[in-house]
């Protein structure tokens, strides 16, 4: 009787382990899930950023230029970025979008980003209009 119970109590101690073990496995794997896809979000968005600058870039030595959309910048590994600049005012609209890639190509994260550019800034650094940034 008494390797019976034992025999019980042994198969009853594998289960319980073997159950948290697959419990555990499961919640790693979304957690490094989810640290893939925040790695992806995070490159994208400063691709944007990227092509946020540079579409700034643009609108200071294009003054003249009603508006323009870049083709993408594709000379990034693991990404890409391009502008587009709209309002043909003194306040022109930058949109900067931002793609992070896999090997193949294929879109794992996009993120967008605008800020307004005031034309008539005197510096650099005053021609984003205060508070104007934001994440789409």
């Amino acid at each position: 009787m008494k390797k019976c119970q034992v025999l019980l109590f042994v198969f009853l101690l594998i289960s319980i382990v073997s159950i948290l073990g697959v419990g555990l496995a499961n919640m790693w794997q979304a957690q490094f899930t989810t640290q893939g896809f925040n790695k992806d979000s995070l490159t994208a968005f400063y691709l944007a950023q990227a092509g946020l600058e540079k579409g700034k870039a643009w609108v200071k030595d294009h003054r003249g230029v009603v508006s323009n959309s870049s083709v993408w910048d594709s000379n990034i590994t693991g990404g890409r970025f391009r502008f587009d600049v709209t309002t043909p005012v003194s306040n022109r609209l930058v949109i900067g979008t931002g793609q992070a890639n896999d090997s193949s190509g294929r879109i794992l994260a996009q993120r967008m980003v605008n800020a307004t550019v005031n034309l008539g800034a005197s510096s650099p650094n005053e021609a984003v209009v205060g508070g104007s940034w934001q994440e789409q």
